[in-house]
């Protein structure tokens, strides 16, 4: 039984307590029985009229009741499936979230693994200034002795080249010496006739005795240098002479144009930076 029932019944039976109030009343109060006979019929007709019109109401209301109830059930539907739909994008939320909590965890530990490898490349940083350093100074070290064994080399080099300088002098005064002494032999055997043979041997040594002089003069611009002494010394055209001052080998000067006592000739063969000046000392033998 539902509710539209239930409500018919209750109305049934209030229209019914009604109408035997209003029966019994009239029978109380009228002696008119006919009357009151037609009395009742009328309301009988008004309360069946009633009772219809009730029915139709009732009708209505179960119509509408049930128009009701299929909105309710509708909207309830409509409802559910709102419901429905709200869990499922809950439920697509949390699953974004979880994943997002998982992605951030996943985040969170690569972050702290980087600070670590950060970490790390730091203290090899330092190890390898360290090592940079140490390699700096090593290599400032090696600089210096470079620098150093340089120096020495140029030095080395500059005695080497001097004695080379003094080697060529030295091969060029044999070799002029031997020169000196083909000549002399020569000059020894032209004169054998005119002179006695104990004369030859004072020129000879004459001619082979060391000279010494000094530099008079010096001309740069054409490499030009005059000594203070000439043929009556023994110097010859194209003899060669060690220019020096000190223990320093300065230059060779090999004569062009010989004099009584001044001779000129050419400065050739100097010392790296050395520059002959008036006043120098030259010799045919530097031993």
């Amino acid at each position: 039984m539902n509710i539209l029932t239930k409500i018919c019944i209750v109305l049934l039976a209030i229209a019914s307590v009604f109408a035997s109030v209003v029966f019994v009343r009239e029978s109380l109060t009228k002696e008119n029985y006919r009357q009151m006979y037609i009395d009742q019929l009328h309301r009988a007709d008004v309360l069946e009229a009633s009772t219809s019109n009730t029915s139709l109401t009732l009708e209505k209301c179960q119509l509408d009741l049930r128009r009701t109830k299929e909105q309710l059930q509708q909207a309830n539907t409509e409802r559910q499936q709102d419901n429905a739909e709200r869990d499922r994008q809950i439920a697509q939320l949390q699953a974004q979230l979880t994943k997002g909590q998982e992605i951030n965890q996943d985040n969170a530990a690569q972050l702290e693994e980087l600070k670590q490898h950060v970490e790390g490349l730091k203290e090899e940083r330092r190890i390898l200034t360290a090592q940079l350093d140490g390699l700096r100074g090593e290599i400032e070290r090696l600089n210096a002795e470079l620098t150093s064994n340089r120096t020495l080399i140029a030095e080395q080099a500059a005695e080497i080249e001097t004695l080379e300088g003094i080697e060529r002098l030295l091969n060029e005064q044999l070799t002029e010496r031997d020169e000196n002494i083909a000549y002399l032999q020569e000059k020894l055997k032209a004169l054998e006739g005119e002179q006695p043979a104990e004369d030859a041997a004072p020129v000879a040594a004459a001619e082979q005795a060391t000279i010494v002089a000094t530099v008079t003069a010096v001309d740069d611009a054409n490499d030009m240098a005059s000594i203070n002494v000439g043929s009556v010394k023994g110097v010859r055209k194209d003899m060669v002479f060690y220019i020096y001052r000190g223990d320093e080998f300065i230059a060779h000067l090999r004569i062009l144009d010989v004099g009584d006592g001044e001779s000129t000739g050419l400065i050739y063969d100097r010392r790296e930076g050395a520059v002959p000046q008036t006043g120098d000392k030259v010799t045919t033998d530097l031993e």
